[in-house]
């Protein structure tokens, strides 16, 4: 059985950026596509802030649609659960 790939608008080794590390490690896990992990990285900045965000009781708004769409429940449980 072949595994899908993973189709990414990165690539290449000049796109090793900090940012766009951070994308391939949240899109990594499930719920997470690599348009939400960008949402997540411009609005915290880093994976620490986010990190720091996610141990802290109350989570902040993250918009990841241009439209209004905010992060909801169940993505920032799953993130919680891999960064816990």
């Amino acid at each position: 059985m072949r595994l899908p790939t993973l189709w990414s608008g990165i690539s290449g080794r000049t796109d090793n950026t900090i940012d766009n590390i951070g994308v391939r490690q949240l899109a990594c896990i499930s719920l997470i596509s690599e348009g939400i992990a960008r949402a997540i990285l411009v609005h915290f900045g880093s994976m620490r802030d986010l990190r720091d965000a996610l141990q802290s009781s109350v989570f902040p708004d993250v918009p990841i649609r241009a439209s209004g769409g905010l992060l909801g429940k169940a993505r920032i449980e799953k993130l919680r659960e891999v960064f816990a």
